[in-house]
């Protein structure tokens, strides 16, 4: 929490060293390219402490993710006749646990960017791999059967 603290006052600080080498740019015709230079530096470094005072994954997120799921019904079988199970946790090697449970059949799809999921977890491996802000999905697998079979049940 301090960390987070400490880079959001970063930030912060640099984002009205910015303001005021702006204000002096315009002024100051001979020194344009230096002060200009000096500007990308500090909003670099105003990103990165931006991003750093953000970034946080609370430590409790299996919780609060199967809370959430439990009561929005998605354990529940839903007209496409899918389902959520449960929130499983792996500290390491996430691939690893999402893999073994699609070829033991625990899981019917993963949703990762890793297009090696598919590939080692088999053909009635589905993964959904890609997001995009129109809303358009990618989803690979190794078997067009498995992905005839999963449009036409749902």
């Amino acid at each position: 929490m301090a960390k987070r603290d400490k880079a959001r006052i970063k930030a912060s600080i640099l984002c009205k060293e910015i303001r005021e080498l702006r204000r002096r740019l315009c002024c100051n015709f001979n020194q344009y390219q230096q002060i200009n230079d000096v500007i990308s530096n500090k909003e670099r470094a105003c990103k990165t402490a931006g991003t750093a005072s953000s970034n946080v994954v609370a430590s409790d997120l299996d919780e609060i993710l199967s809370r959430e799921l439990k009561q929005s019904l998605a354990h529940t079988r839903n007209i496409a006749r899918g389902f959520f199970a449960q929130v499983k946790t792996a500290e390491y090697q996430a691939d690893a646990l999402m893999m073994g449970r699609a070829i033991s059949g625990e899981t019917l799809m993963v949703m990762s960017s890793d297009v090696d999921i598919p590939i080692i977890a088999g053909d009635k491996c589905i993964s959904i791999k890609e997001f995009t802000r129109d809303g358009n999905i990618e989803i690979v697998s190794t078997s067009k059967d498995t992905i005839n079979k999963f449009w036409n049940h749902h």
